[in-house]
């Protein structure tokens, strides 16, 4: 179910005609993954990905209430694989 991965902003989840895609009803629960995530990924105004699709779709694990220095872990480690790589 893709309203687990984006959410709808905007506008009231039903039929939206989408250059490229034709006519897309964002009440259905079975829309195409890959057809949202292309639009999101193009700056489709009325769909916003979800901290779950991050996750699944970019490998971006959301970052807790109990362990908020999880993103500078993460910062550090990708600044000190740079400097192994020059």
């Amino acid at each position: 179910m893709w309203s687990e991965y984006f959410k709808v902003i905007g506008i009231r989840p039903g039929k939206v005609v989408v250059p490229r895609y034709g006519t897309l009803d964002f009440s259905k629960p079975d829309l195409p993954e890959a057809t949202l995530l292309d639009l999101c990924e193009n700056n489709f105004p009325y769909l916003e990905i979800t901290e779950k699709g991050k996750e699944k779709f970019y490998g971006i694990k959301p970052v807790s209430e109990e362990n908020p220095s999880a993103v500078v872990e993460t910062e550090q480690t990708a600044t000190s694989e740079n400097v192994k790589k020059k």
